[in-house]
């Protein structure tokens, strides 16, 4: 089967406050919402891959979106390639190219899969 081939248009990152059913008790403190950082990969070819962060302190989804914002101005126009499965369980995803050294991974593994 042929994959089809992707290049990266943009990433989106928009920081949300979903309340907690059940408040969930921590060395820290107790939370009572969970701040996500909801993030987009788009493509030239219409293929929007979707991920989310759970970000511990509020704080950090600003932070992290302002990172991602230097990530995309840096592969922008990059051609994205099919990373392999390495068991049963793995995700398909999609990499920029030429890809992250490992232990340097920022993609998520579920993007566009």
């Amino acid at each position: 089967m042929s994959l089809p081939r992707l290049t990266v248009r943009g990433i989106r990152a928009v920081g949300v406050e979903v309340p907690m059913k059940l408040p969930l008790g921590t060395s820290a403190g107790t939370i009572r919402s969970a701040s996500l950082l909801l993030i987009d990969l788009e493509t030239d070819e219409g293929v929007t891959g979707r991920a989310y962060l759970f970000c511990y302190l509020p704080a950090a989804a600003p932070a992290i979106a302002t990172m991602l914002g230097e990530i995309e101005r840096s592969v922008k126009g990059e051609r994205l390639v099919p990373f392999p499965r390495t068991t049963a369980t793995d995700w398909d995803s999609w990499h920029p190219v030429p890809r992250p050294t490992k232990g340097k991974n920022f993609s998520r593994k579920d993007f566009a899969r």
